[in-house]
């Protein structure tokens, strides 16, 4: 209704873009929702689709003025991939002042970005963004595009992410990682960055949606002459399930789903807010996404680790909670139904020592590629081997001191790295705490499940 739309035009969401990947993952963002949200590149907001802008001025600035903005900062430290930016299509989107860069690359070291380098700059960034919410009635949260493996991203994004904490410490801090691969590698010491990144993220941010090279790359493997696979088709696919976490806050409907309620829901112990996505159906397959008109042919897809943006076997008893954004013109009462019906398909699958597992939003507004698709934001523990992997990378090169010279000549202290190994190591122990806690005798019997339904 009208006083509900009001109230979710009050609602911004400030970006910050780190680093190459997350320059580029962000980009591939901004355009998906440019799309969605009928926005050219030039910040013209076109006449003919006024019902999908009314809550526009959740990530633009100036919405109801002739020209629009994109409330964010992109930031490296080498600008060769912001010249790219400014001298592609893009450029002329971002603000000018939107575009804040280093001296030169960090050469894939956290330190650098995080002490060195990255500290020269990282006061003029949280400047900027502090004009941006200053530009904003309410703030719903800040999202930042960043990978775990380099070293802008994962050094200097993370001391960002810490100053505009303590500047900030109400909104929703939300992160998209782009994780390294546990069997593919770019360069020899991504554990070192991966794990010195979660040693931080931990504790700063609210919800982080991790994606892995080697997954990302697999989902997007299906070439057709349409749709060639390519980083930028990469860097488009993962635009999807970001633009879907915030679907329900950007699009009005009968309830809402704000960052917030999102991550009140699947977080059920407050260091456990690291999430994998799954999607169906994908890009490249469109036809076949017309033809998925019905909630369990696109829900049961989901499932499939193959629509999953981690490397890791998801199965279901090992799934604590879990968030569907269902995208696409469906009626409630189908809603409602059809998932019953998968539940009662695929009994005993969460656990359910947490009832209210399992929760849903529906948009109307179709993603940009088809008719229907579903997002499954999910919180479970079958993570741990990519976390014990990660772990072992570390601790077979700290051991021995390996490539540590790197990052002490850049001011960092050894002590550092145990902090951040033994920081790792307790939370993969608390996983298996929680998985070993013996069930109360009044906890729910296996059959019995309780459901909350967000429909947008």
């Amino acid at each position: 209704n009208r006083s509900q739309s009001e109230q979710l035009q009050m609602r911004e969401i400030i970006h910050i873009q780190v680093g190459n990947c997350g320059v580029n993952v962000g980009n591939a963002y901004w355009n998906t929702v440019n799309k969605e949200h009928s926005i050219n590149l030039e910040g013209k907001i076109l006449e003919e689709s006024k019902e999908r802008q009314i809550n526009a001025n959740i990530l633009y600035n100036g919405t109801k003025k002739e020209r629009c903005f994109p409330r964010t900062v992109l930031v490296d430290l080498d600008h060769s991939s912001l010249d790219a930016t400014k001298s592609g299509e893009m450029g002329k989107f971002f603000p000018p002042e939107a575009f804040i860069s280093g001296k030169c690359s960090t050469g894939n070291n956290w330190a650098k970005g995080r002490y060195t380098q990255g500290a020269e700059i990282a006061d003029q960034v949280v400047e900027y963004v502090r004009k941006l919410a200053e530009q904003s009635d309410s703030i719903e949260g800040f999202q930042y595009f960043h990978s775990w493996g380099g070293g802008t991203g994962s050094g200097l994004g993370t001391l960002l992410m810490a100053k505009i904490r303590e500047m900030y410490p109400a909104p929703i801090a939300m992160c998209n990682s782009i994780a390294p691969s546990p069997s593919i590698s770019d360069n020899v010491i991504e554990a070192y960055n991966a794990t010195l990144s979660v040693y931080h993220l931990v504790e700063l941010m609210d919800i982080v949606s991790v994606f892995d090279n080697e997954a990302v790359r697999a989902y997007s493997a299906e070439e057709t002459e349409l749709y060639p696979t390519s980083i930028q088709r990469i860097n488009e696919t993962l635009a999807q399930p970001i633009s879907a976490i915030s679907s329900g806050l950007r699009f009005a409907g009968l309830a809402n789903a704000s960052l917030r309620k999102i991550a009140t829901h699947l977080v059920p112990f407050p260091r456990m807010h690291f999430f994998t996505l799954n999607q169906a159906p994908k890009m490249n397959s469109c036809d076949s996404a017309k033809k998925l008109k019905s909630i369990p042919s696109i829900t049961e897809i989901v499932r499939d680790s193959r629509y999953s943006f981690m490397t890791c076997e998801i199965r279901m008893k090992h799934l604590y909670t879990c968030f569907a954004a269902v995208r696409g013109v469906i009626p409630t009462y189908d809603i409602k139904t059809q998932i019953q019906e998968f539940i009662e398909k695929f009994p005993g699958q969460f656990k359910y020592f947490y009832p209210d597992s399992l929760a849903f939003s529906s948009s109307n507004v179709p993603p940009t590629y088809g008719q229907h698709n579903v997002t499954a934001i999910c919180n479970g523990d079958y993570m741990l081997p990519y976390y014990k992997a990660i772990s072992e990378k570390f601790t077979a090169m700290f051991r021995r001191k390996a490539f540590l010279h790197w990052y002490t000549a850049e001011g960092m202290d050894e002590m550092e790295f145990t902090e951040a190994e033994s920081n790792l190591n307790d939370f993969i122990s608390e996983f298996q705490d929680y998985n070993s806690q013996p069930l109360l005798e009044d906890d729910m019997e296996d059959d019995q499940f309780y459901f909350i339904y967000f429909i947008h």
